[in-house]
């Protein structure tokens, strides 16, 4: 993504998580395409348009999904399938973080020195 070029979305609900990315999207000068939200319900409603979204100026369809599949309301997967359903949205890009699911993995790697699942 080039500077002034695209919409992000960032589906997370760890405000912690969240400052980072802003801090990381400012840091490129990039701070005016991320959008957030902090759970899947209001992903949703981001996508649609719906409810305090219907303000395409300021909440303008996003190029690209950042999701976090660990999410209140509705499950990330949840938010996938609603995704790929619907026709407008089907082929936008979605980049899964599972940064929860890693980091248990790699504490328990480290611990029992094999790779475990979570």
């Amino acid at each position: 993504m080039t500077k002034g070029n695209g919409i992000v979305l960032y589906v997370e609900d760890e405000e912690g998580d969240r400052f980072l990315m802003r801090m990381g999207f400012g840091k490129e000068g990039l701070e005016a395409a991320l959008r957030t939200v902090n759970d899947g319900r209001l992903a949703v409603e981001y996508l649609s348009g719906a409810a305090a979204y219907a303000d395409r100026e300021t909440h303008p369809l996003p190029t690209v999904v950042l999701l976090d599949l660990k999410r209140p309301e509705i499950h990330g997967f949840d938010v996938l399938k609603w995704i790929r359903a619907h026709p407008l949205h089907s082929t936008l890009p979605v980049v899964v973080l599972l940064r929860h699911c890693m980091m248990r993995t790699e504490r328990r790697r480290s611990c029992s020195g094999r790779m475990s699942s979570c």
